[in-house]
């Protein structure tokens, strides 16, 4: 009766862990501007190597949301590149060329975190087909990615919150605009730095992604 007991006993916990699901690590890239990355540059008085304008790399949101996300799955890889490039020289930003190491990387998941740049309202729809050359171009290599868009965090950005809408999930982060202590105003001498989020702002955009992105790669699992 004993022996018994103990075979059932066993086959449970055979059971048990045949039923737990391995928890699935993904590759994220992150295509951004000086939010997302911006290396130390005298010109701005600008001494960090992360988001302008974090007060620490730790402290922007890429740092965020990637620890967030190494807490379902260490095995999470989060890559990120700046293309402000992309949003000034879209007509001749050639992405095959530029882009040559993240689309070997071949992300499972793709987030755009541009727009702020994007200021050449006249070519609206040049830059709407070359929006799409460019995530067409991580498509060809995995027809499976998943692809998120999050708007600019300056206002007057309609164009390119409107072509990223039209091809992708969306998220707008209007709202940092709400509250002037989302940016760096008076935090730092040169006025370009200042419009862009402090460690307030980066915190929200962080926290706001990974509610976005976690469902999207961990359905159920929230």
């Amino acid at each position: 009766m004993k022996r018994f007991a103990l075979l059932f006993l066993v086959l449970c916990v055979f059971a048990a862990c045949k039923k737990k699901k391995e928890i699935p690590s993904y590759k994220v890239l992150i295509l951004g501007n000086s939010v997302t990355y911006s290396r130390a540059d005298t010109t701005y008085k600008w001494t960090g190597n992360w988001g302008m304008a974090a007060t620490s790399a730790d402290k922007d949101y890429v740092h965020l949301f990637t620890e967030e996300l190494k807490k379902i799955n260490s095995n999470n890889d989060v890559r990120i590149r700046n293309i402000a490039q992309f949003e000034v020289e879209f007509d001749t930003y050639n992405v095959a060329e530029n882009l040559k190491d993240e689309l070997a990387y071949n992300p499972d998941l793709l987030i755009l975190r541009i727009g702020e740049n994007v200021t050449r309202t006249q070519e609206g729809d040049l830059f709407d087909l070359k929006y799409q050359g460019l995530i067409n171009s991580f498509k060809a290599k995995n027809p499976s990615i998943k692809i998120l868009a999050a708007g600019s965090v300056w206002p007057y950005r309609e164009l390119a919150n409107e072509v990223m809408k039209k091809h992708s999930q969306f998220i707008s982060l209007d709202f940092l605009q709400y509250d002037t202590s989302n940016y760096a105003y008076g935090q730092f001498e040169n006025p370009a730095v200042q419009p862009h989020p402090s460690d307030k702002g980066m915190a929200a955009i962080a926290r706001y992604l990974f509610e976005t992105v976690k469902p999207m790669l961990y359905p159920g699992n929230n």
